[in-house]
């Protein structure tokens, strides 16, 4: 996909993972029912999401290393925060109004000056 966009004359910008939260997620995506312990047996424990979803953070890394592309780093600027969960909606995975600031200022942050 990168080559598709560079040879349309784009230049890749990726972007990092913002955390999840991961006893909310579980809490999220259990809560109609599905049984936690069978689920839980097969993770070992919640936080196994929050690790695999920080591999997933790792693997967009190396793609931007290896590509050559620029990375703006959404995830170590929630991570900076005291407690970074408050930029997290109830689903504990979508970042919510504030965690969209967040990755807002990062951005602009990231941002080249473009002559007015």
């Amino acid at each position: 996909m990168i080559a598709e966009f560079r040879l349309k004359g784009f230049a890749p910008l990726l972007l990092s993972l913002p955390p999840l939260d991961a006893d909310r997620y579980f809490a999220w995506f259990t809560r109609a029912g599905l049984d936690k312990a069978s689920i839980l047996s097969w993770l070992g424990d919640v936080q196994h999401i929050f690790r695999w979803h920080e591999a997933y953070d790792r693997e967009v890394r190396a793609v931007a290393v290896d590509e050559h592309c620029a990375l703006v780093d959404i995830r170590s600027a929630f991570l900076a925060k005291p407690d970074y969960r408050t930029l997290i909606c109830q689903d504990g995975i979508h970042p919510n109004r504030e965690g969209h600031r967040l990755i807002n200022a990062v951005l602009l942050d990231a941002a080249p000056m473009r002559p007015a």
